[in-house]
């Protein structure tokens, strides 16, 4: 039969005392973020800067897609990336 003696003891201790402090000065909290309004600012972000460039006489930036294949998926990423493009200038 084992008996927990004083070192048993307070080593149980001193491990129960370094998981707290790595839980309460190392453990970060989960931080809930949304990524729709996050998506919204860059766009927004982009496109004023893309009216600055031809407010100062540049070209617009111009987007190009060329699909190889038929891929439904492929023809839904390129029309969002245009439709995204054309948003931002």
């Amino acid at each position: 039969m084992l008996v927990p003696n004083k070192s048993t003891t307070t080593g149980t201790m001193q491990c129960f005392k370094a998981f707290s402090f790595f839980n309460i000065f190392f453990r970060r909290k989960a931080k809930i973020i949304d990524g729709v309004a996050m998506a919204k600012d860059i766009k927004n972000e982009v496109k004023g800067e893309v009216d600055e460039m031809v407010a100062a006489g540049l070209r617009p930036p111009h987007l190009t897609a060329v699909i190889v294949g038929d891929d439904p998926a492929s023809h839904t990423y390129v029309k969002n990336k245009m439709k995204a493009a054309t948003y931002t200038g």
